[in-house]
């Protein structure tokens, strides 16, 4: 039988005048990788505003 996954979405607001902190990225990143969840794609909107990082995990 095939694995079964559960998804993950974050929205991020990835503009040149965002408040984003990358160190702060980098360890809900980390947080999320001990937790089971795998980065498996990062999409963006079309105005490059807004991006959606997409995660998945076997699930239990």
């Amino acid at each position: 039988m095939p694995p079964k996954w559960e998804y993950l979405l974050i929205r991020m607001d990835v503009s040149a005048g965002s408040t984003l902190d990358q160190g702060h990225v980098a360890n809900q990143l980390s947080q999320l990788g001990q937790d089971g969840w795998e980065l498996t794609g990062i999409v963006q909107d079309e105005i490059g505003r807004f991006a959606k990082f997409v995660f998945k995990r076997p699930l239990t």
